[in-house]
Parts: structure tokens; C-alpha cells; sequence
């Protein structure tokens, strides 16, 4: 549980750094999505887990 948790704060991490580098309006929009999408789905694991 600990290590799904590492992996995808890093995941999110990287998508973040993308999200603040990103000048292309299209690909901005994209990785804003996948963002809310991987940190949507950390509050889903870890309610599920408790």
C-alpha cells in the first residue's frame, strides 16, 4: 500500500512539473486532466484501502 502510494505521488509529481512547463494551450489541457485524474485516484486507493 505504501509503495502504490510513493508510486503515484510521483506520478503526480511529474504530471504537476508538466502541467507548470507546459506552454502548448492543447497538451496543457491534457496533462491537467491526467493530473486530477492520478490524484483522484490516490483519494479513491486510500479510502478504499482504510
Amino acid at each position: 500500500m505504501i509503495v502504490l502510494n510513493i508510486l503515484l505521488g510521483a506520478v503526480a509529481a511529474l504530471l504537476l512539473l508538466g502541467v507548470i512547463g507546459e506552454k502548448d494551450e492543447k497538451r496543457h489541457g491534457n496533462i491537467t486532466l491526467a493530473f486530477t485524474a492520478v490524484v483522484l485516484l490516490i483519494i479513491a486507493v486510500n479510502t478504499i484501502m482504510k
